[in-house]
């Protein structure tokens, strides 16, 4: 559960609409079920869009809710990671949404931006919603899973989880892995809680 997901998802397509001109191609890397392709699909609708994950459920979800969508013209599902796409400068933008968390800061999450730099075009955008590591908000957070229908055990699950599982890091860092990986400074445009949205331009 995460606080303002639609809203995060509605602003970082209009992110994307505003500062990318038609007709585009956009990488959404860890496509999940399909939501970012929805969201991304409405607001640029000249987009082409390549989705890719690397669980065969998740990207047969998102076949099923393009399809149901009429939108299977403009979008390629890839069931992969990004380094089996073609490692050619294709995309106008990329946006990747709570998937960072998940990468081991040990190279491994610069290697994964680095590879998403690979596929962009100079001056392509990035699009990235992802958890800061700010556990000074769990409490703020905890209250926030209770009062949407979690009980006391899946509120502990849920904050034991993002405290010792994930991998998140602080906006600082994530600016210089940016940085590292071939972006340039990190513009906000959304924050929920520990939860933000930034939007980088590839150099």
């Amino acid at each position: 559960m995460v606080p303002g997901y639609l809203l995060a998802q509605d602003l970082a397509a209009a992110v994307l609409a505003a500062a990318v001109p038609p007709p585009s191609t956009i990488l959404i890397a860890g496509c999940g079920t399909g939501s970012e392709i929805l969201a991304i699909a409405k607001a640029l609708p000249d987009a082409r869009i390549t989705g890719v994950d690397p669980s065969p459920g998740m990207i047969a979800a998102a076949r099923r809710r393009i399809d149901d969508a009429g939108l299977s013209g403009r979008v390629r599902l890839e069931t992969a990671t990004v380094d089996a796409l073609d490692d050619r400068p294709d995309h106008d933008a990329c946006m990747i949404s709570l998937v960072l968390q998940f990468i081991a800061d040990d190279g491994d999450k610069s290697a994964f931006l680095s590879g998403i730099r690979r596929r962009l075009r100079p001056d392509a955008k990035l699009v990235l919603i992802d958890p800061a590591a700010e556990q000074g908000l769990a409490p703020a957070y905890g209250a926030w899973l209770a009062a949407n229908g979690l009980d006391a055990e899946g509120v502990l699950a849920v904050l034991n989880r993002t405290a010792h599982q994930w991998h998140c890091v602080s906006p600082e860092r994530l600016a210089a892995l940016l940085y590292q990986s071939g972006f340039g400074p990190p513009e906000t445009f959304f924050t929920a809680l520990a939860y933000r949205g930034v939007v980088a331009n590839a150099c």
